[in-house]
């Protein structure tokens, strides 16, 4: 039984370690995907600006882009030349 009790206590010893560097991986994670996160929406609303302005522009050389069509999709489903 002792020789049992001190693989337990060696054991426990190491996934405790192995927790610790789980975790301190994970709050680096974590780190980095609240950054991009915060890049895309700053990307995105200069995006939204840029459009914007060019659809104003009277003179614009930019063809607009067309809108999204609901959650998810990026273009119409229909071509809307037709």
């Amino acid at each position: 039984m002792p020789t049992a009790a001190q693989e337990l206590a060696e054991r426990y010893a190491t996934v405790v370690e192995e927790l610790k560097e789980a975790k301190r991986q994970l709050a680096a994670e974590r780190q980095l995907t609240a950054f991009l996160r915060r890049t895309v929406v700053e990307l995105s609303v200069e995006v939204e600006n840029v459009r914007r302005d060019q659809e104003d522009a009277l003179d614009a050389a930019v063809v607009a882009m067309p809108r999204r069509r609901g959650p998810g999709r990026r273009f119409p489903m229909t071509d809307p030349g037709v």
